[in-house]
């Protein structure tokens, strides 16, 4: 599992962000977002977490099309289903789907999401804007070519439900 967390105040040098890319058919609504993970360096819980849709932007995340921030989900043990408060609507395209648990840790230690050897599409994405682990990408880039985080699983294992409108 690999890092994706919003840390409290006193570590924000450390707060990083990881997504993966899908390719919508059709008009795709998303309403729940389910991401297999597991706490390390504690136990967690997370009390809350971040989604984020982005446009594809010549293989990395691109513009913001959509957050739902601070959305209380069932974590089973770290692996979490995100129920989205407001609908994802997404029509055909490339994009990423980020999900970064709110986690302090002082009290709960790190989240990371769940890895997978195989690659569809591009290679999973991560930047850390602050700086704190010591990569080259305070702005995303390929996590595990680029910014030497889990180079042998470069991409991420997550489902989408909702309904599609092709």
């Amino acid at each position: 599992s690999y890092t994706s967390q919003n840390f409290e105040t006193a570590y924000d040098v450390y707060d990083n962000q990881a997504a993966d890319d899908f390719v919508a058919t059709g008009t795709w609504t998303v309403t729940t977002v389910e991401t297999p993970g597991a706490y390390f360096n504690g136990t967690g819980p997370a009390a809350s977490v971040n989604v984020w849709f982005y446009d594809d932007a010549g293989g990395l995340p691109g513009t913001e099309v959509y957050a739902a921030l601070n959305v209380v989900a069932v974590d089973v043990a770290g692996s979490f289903t995100i129920t989205l408060p407001t609908a994802a609507v997404l029509p055909a395209g490339h994009y990423w789907v980020s999900v970064q648990p709110n986690l302090d840790f002082t009290v709960g230690g790190q989240w990371g999401w769940t890895g997978r050897t195989v690659v569809s599409n591009n290679p999973s994405a991560w930047r850390n804007p602050g700086g704190g682990f010591g990569t080259p990408c305070t702005n995303w880039g390929v996590r595990g070519a680029t910014c030497g985080i889990g180079p042998t699983e470069p991409d991420f294992v997550f489902r989408l439900q909702g309904t599609t409108q092709d």
